[in-house]
């Protein structure tokens, strides 16, 4: 088996050094491009549950409140909702 060159050994270092994270960059921001899509229609709620979601202050939430499949949403009586709120239905769905 022969030894590598010291150019090869040169290219192999430039790889591992310049390439590779060139690469995991492009990776992780094609992810994080991609991964923002995922959600459509969820982007405009600031709380979506799947049962039941209860306040216990003087909370403000800026965007829908949502419960699917549930439809018990408590205590916003002292918190405000900056949105719309969808006890159920199609929308939280």
């Amino acid at each position: 088996m022969r030894t590598p060159s010291r150019k090869t050994a040169v290219c192999n270092k430039f790889t591992r050094i310049l390439i590779l994270p060139t690469t995991a960059l492009a990776l992780l921001a094609f992810a994080a491009k991609s991964h923002a899509g995922i959600l459509l229609s969820a982007e405009s709620f600031a709380v979506l549950a799947g049962s039941t979601v209860t306040n216990t202050g003087n909370t403000v939430l800026n965007g829908d409140l949502g419960v699917f499949p549930g439809t018990a949403i408590t205590g916003f009586g002292p918190g405000v909702v900056n949105g719309s709120t969808y006890p159920g239905g199609a929308v939280p769905q």
